[in-house]
């Protein structure tokens, strides 16, 4: 059975929205509400690298579970839509929508995990990262307690940098310095490149790129 992407999106966006696990489909089945479904309605239906734009939504059955996948049509032939990590996991990327992006599963096997030496330039580090790398490696102290108290007051001081997304971020030049203070003060040591970052032109890929 297939689907356009006239009555799926709607449908799509309607689930995420309301935060259900499972998709109404048209037909009356349901799917699971897979997070590449999630990506689409925040990204968009278009490969961010070629242009390829996903025109048809398909079932189909693994491991007797109902899924959907959309597909395009690229040189003359069927190619699945996926999601992509703009910034790979490797190099310290998050899996929030914030850090994906809508892509055909040929450039997304051709990227494998490269990443544009412009876009890592231009992006801002996390500071809600710098707190989740400390609380998950170092056991509880005295050291991170202080640091958590503190961490309160640091956000507060830069909240002028919450980007459209919500998030607190600092430039390369303000983060590398927050992280000699931790060290200085507290005795524990966070590598930048175990820190998340997002693109500052994101939201307007975001916004461009829906569909």
């Amino acid at each position: 059975m297939t689907y356009t992407i006239e009555e799926m999106m709607p449908l799509i966006s309607e689930a995420v929205m309301k935060k259900r696990k499972l998709l109404q489909l048209p037909s009356g089945k349901r799917a699971r509400l897979s997070s590449t479904l999630k990506i689409f309605h925040h990204c968009g239906v278009i490969c961010a690298k070629c242009g390829v734009k996903g025109t048809i939504f398909r079932e189909v059955r693994h491991d007797k579970k109902m899924h959907i996948r959309l597909l395009g049509i690229k040189d003359g032939k069927e190619v699945m839509m996926t999601k992509d990590h703009i910034i790979p996991h490797s190099k310290g990327g998050s899996n929030s929508s914030s850090n994906m992006q809508t892509m055909c599963c040929e450039c997304n096997s051709e990227k494998q995990d490269e990443v544009s030496g412009d876009l890592v330039e231009n992006s801002k580090y996390s500071y809600r990262s710098i707190k989740d790398y400390i609380f998950n490696v170092y056991p509880k102290s005295s050291a991170r307690d202080r640091f958590s108290r503190d961490f309160g007051k640091t956000v507060r001081r830069v909240r002028e940098h919450t980007t459209s997304l919500g998030l607190i971020c600092g430039d390369l030049d303000e983060i590398l310095q927050y992280l000699y203070d931790i060290k200085i003060k507290y005795g524990l040591h966070v590598p930048i490149e175990k820190l998340r970052r997002v693109p500052k032109e994101k939201s307007c890929l975001l916004s461009t790129q829906r569909v």
